[in-house]
C-alpha cells in the first residue's frame, strides 16, 4: 500500500513539471512555480533529489522552448 502511495505521488510530482516545463509557447504559470517551491521547501531530502532529476531530464528534450523553461 505504501510503495503504490509513493508511486502515484512521483507521477503526480512528474505531471507537475511537465505541465510547467511543456512545448507550449506560453509563460509558465507563477502559481504552479510557487506549487513546486513549496513543494522542494517541504520534502524530505530523497523526494527533492528525486525532483531535482527528474527536471536535469527534461533538459535532454530536444525543443528549446521546454529547455528554456
Amino acid at each position: 500500500m505504501d510503495s503504490s502511495r509513493r508511486a502515484v505521488e512521483a507521477y503526480w510530482r512528474s505531471r507537475m513539471i511537465d505541465a510547467v516545463t511543456s512545448d507550449e509557447d506560453k509563460v509558465a504559470p507563477v502559481y504552479k512555480l510557487e506549487e513546486i517551491c513549496e513543494l522542494l521547501r517541504t520534502s524530505h531530502v530523497s523526494i527533492v533529489k528525486e525532483v531535482s532529476d527528474y527536471i536535469l531530464k527534461r533538459l535532454d528534450h530536444k525543443s528549446p522552448i521546454v529547455k528554456q523553461k
